[in-house]
């Protein structure tokens, strides 16, 4: 089953065509693309806008990679 998503295409979880975008990240950071988001998102709890703004792309693009690669979203929380 494929299904296509902007210039991405997904055919299944693990088969996910990398575009030159992703593949320059990876390249400048050394590590997948999977990862970093995962790092960066989950780990050491970046926003969306501040990973736009360490990997140099857009912060659309980044939300598309996050639901893309199935990164859980966070949940807003008030003080």
């Amino acid at each position: 089953r494929t299904s296509f998503r902007g210039d991405i295409m997904k055919t299944t979880k693990q088969n996910i065509k990398k575009t030159n975008t992703m593949r320059l990240v990876e390249r400048v950071f050394k590590k997948p693309i999977e990862e970093l988001l995962k790092q960066w998102y989950l780990d050491e709890k970046k926003s969306i806008a501040e990973i736009s703004e360490i990997s140099e792309v857009s912060t659309c693009t980044i939300q598309k990679w996050l639901v893309l690669f199935e990164v859980p979203r966070r949940h807003l929380t008030f003080m």
